[in-house]
């Protein structure tokens, strides 16, 4: 059986308070979340900024793309992330452009 994955989202409004957040949490969580508040107020430096942390962590960028899809992915991905957001109601054409970046990348997204 496959083990559950527990993920924490880091919604902070500022990288520092993220990142202290993050030493707390990461030896009980697998999957490190960019929150979007947090990428919104710091932008994408915080997914580079845990992946460079947390080398061995899922980092999960919550940006709820809607469209560019395979331009915001290669962005992410190329920052660190292994998953990124794309939002439900996005065209299929973004979730698809998405999805062929990330498994380019090693990496997939959520819906």
């Amino acid at each position: 059986m496959i083990k559950p994955l527990l993920q924490v989202a880091l919604d902070h409004t500022d990288l520092q308070s993220a990142l202290v957040s993050a030493e707390l949490l990461a030896p009980e969580v697998d999957v490190l979340e960019a929150g979007t508040i947090l990428c919104y107020s710091e932008g994408l430096r915080a997914v580079e900024a845990l992946r460079k942390k947390y080398r061995k962590h899922i980092i999960l960028a919550d940006l709820k793309v809607a469209d560019a899809g395979a331009v915001v992915a290669q962005q992410v991905f190329n920052l660190g992330a292994t998953w990124m957001t794309v939002i439900c109601n996005a065209p299929l054409a973004t979730m698809e452009a998405a999805l062929k970046v990330a498994r380019d990348k090693d990496g997939d997204i959520q819906v």
